[in-house]
C-alpha cells in the first residue's frame, strides 16, 4: 500500500502486480547504471501514478461498451470512487496561483521524470473526479459505497472547474 506510506487515501493502483494479495510488485531497483555501476531506480512504480486514473477510465469504458452493469455494481463504482479519493488526496493546493496541482509524476513519456502538471495525468484525473461526482450526483452509486467513501467530502469541487495547463 504505497499510497498509505505517502499519506494518501483511496486506491492507488500498482504499476505492476501479480496476485491481489501481493499488491504492488514493481521493483524499486533494476540493473546497474552503465556509467556509475549503481542500481537504477525504477521510478514507474513510485511516481507513474496516472495508472490509477487509467484503470478508472478503463472500467468506465468497459461498462459503456459491454453494458455490464452488474460488474459496475459489484466492482466498478468502488474502483472509480476509490481512485477519485486517491486523487483528491494527491492534489496539491498552491496559495501562490490559487490552483490545484499534481506534482512530481511520470506521464506516458517515461523518459520525463518528476513532471509537474503533466497533461495526460491532469486530464485523466479531472475525468476521474468529474465522473465520480457525476455518479454520486445522479444517485447511480450504490448506497453502501456512498456511505463508506463519503466521496463528496474528499473532492474539491473548485478543482473540477479549473482549466489545467
Amino acid at each position: 500500500m504505497r499510497q498509505k506510506e505517502k499519506g494518501y487515501s483511496g486506491a492507488m493502483f500498482p504499476w505492476e502486480s501479480a496476485w491481489i494479495e501481493d499488491g504492488d510488485v514493481t521493483p524499486l531497483y533494476a540493473g546497474a547504471d552503465v556509467v556509475t555501476g549503481k542500481p537504477t531506480v525504477v521510478w514507474s512504480g513510485i511516481i507513474e501514478q496516472h495508472i490509477t486514473a487509467d484503470v478508472a477510465y478503463g472500467v468506465w469504458q468497459y461498462v459503456q461498451t459491454t453494458g455490464d452493469w452488474e460488474f459496475m455494481e459489484r466492482y466498478g463504482y468502488e474502483m472509480i470512487l476509490e481512485a477519485a479519493r486517491f486523487w483528491s488526496s494527491r492534489l496539491e493546493w498552491s496559495d501562490e496561483d490559487r490552483h490545484y496541482h499534481i506534482n512530481d509524476v511520470i506521464g506516458a513519456d517515461e523518459y520525463k521524470e518528476y513532471c509537474n502538471d503533466n497533461s495526460l495525468t491532469n486530464y485523466l484525473v479531472k475525468w476521474n473526479l468529474e465522473t465520480a461526482l457525476k455518479c454520486c450526483a445522479e444517485q447511480t452509486v450504490p448506497e453502501r459505497f456512498r456511505e463508506k467513501l463519503e466521496l463528496e467530502r474528499f473532492i474539491p469541487r473548485s478543482w473540477i472547474k479549473e482549466r489545467k495547463r
